[in-house]
């Protein structure tokens, strides 16, 4: 994340990575990390800005109700809302990331699904909580730095079976009732020439949400200027191969003739 702008495209990448990577159906993460981060900028970056504003502005809440919570009264109950605020804000960051990599939606309207998705499935929100919560547990009670480096990576790696469980279904849904074939979307998913490859998410059988396959046409332009590309550089390397031949033969036949001078 560089820098705090990218926050929520980093995230959304991260997690449709891995969830990819869980599924089977693309072990390369790393490239697809990449791939995905680049293809995601301008739709993370609202959700990720949401996001962060609202912790903000729930962390000063809490502070700042705390410090006058002495005076009783409306300060106290602001402050336990606050806080209740903040509960209802970790739950919607188990979802948020997922929904924004597979589904199509605004940032408001992705926060207020990922709220749904939360509540409905509290069991394996609750789960999701833990396994965030443990290296952070361990990483205040050790102070061991280096288990920043995989421990998010992990905590995501492992929230994946769960999101995978749950989004599935709604996934599947989503592609019968719009005619999706299933060998078809998998070549989407494991066709690495295909430039689109984030496009073919499945809007959420959310509100609002509707499914936006890349367009196979745009796929079949861009293979084509991809070939023409290739082409036209393989020509100019041999155009600049006989250049090169014909000049040294002349060079070649300029020192004949003046060495028989």
């Amino acid at each position: 994340s560089i820098p705090i702008v990218t926050f929520g495209t980093a995230k959304v990448a991260l997690h449709y990575s891995l969830m990819k990577t869980v599924n089977g159906e693309n072990p390369k993460y790393v490239r697809n990390y990449f791939r995905t981060m680049k293809e995601n900028m301008l739709s993370g970056i609202p959700v990720g800005l949401v996001m962060l504003i609202t912790a903000a502005l729930i962390v000063y809440s809490i502070f700042f109700y705390q410090a006058n919570a002495a005076s009783g009264g409306i300060m106290n109950i602001l402050k336990w809302m606050a806080v209740v605020f903040a509960v209802l804000w970790i739950m919607i960051f188990q979802w948020v990331w997922a929904l924004s990599s597979r589904f199509v939606n605004t940032a408001l309207q992705t926060v207020k699904n990922a709220m749904l998705l939360a509540v409905g499935n509290f069991p394996w929100t609750v789960v999701m909580i833990v396994i965030m919560a443990v290296p952070i547990v361990i990483l205040y009670y050790t102070n061991f730095i280096p288990l920043l480096l995989p421990g998010y990576g992990l905590v995501v790696y492992l929230d994946a079976y769960i999101l995978n469980k749950v989004l599935d279904p709604m996934i599947k849904k989503a592609k019968e009732e719009q005619g999706i074939e299933e060998d078809e979307e998998e070549e989407r998913y494991t066709e690495e020439e295909i430039q689109a490859m984030t496009q073919w998410q499945i809007p959420r059988e959310l509100s609002g949400s509707s499914y936006a396959p890349a367009n196979p046409e745009e796929n079949a332009v861009s293979e084509a200027e991809e070939t023409a590309r290739e082409a036209s550089e393989e020509v100019a390397g041999e155009i600049r191969e006989v250049v090169k031949e014909e000049a040294e033969t002349a060079e070649n036949a300029e020192h004949a003739e003046s060495g028989q001078a």
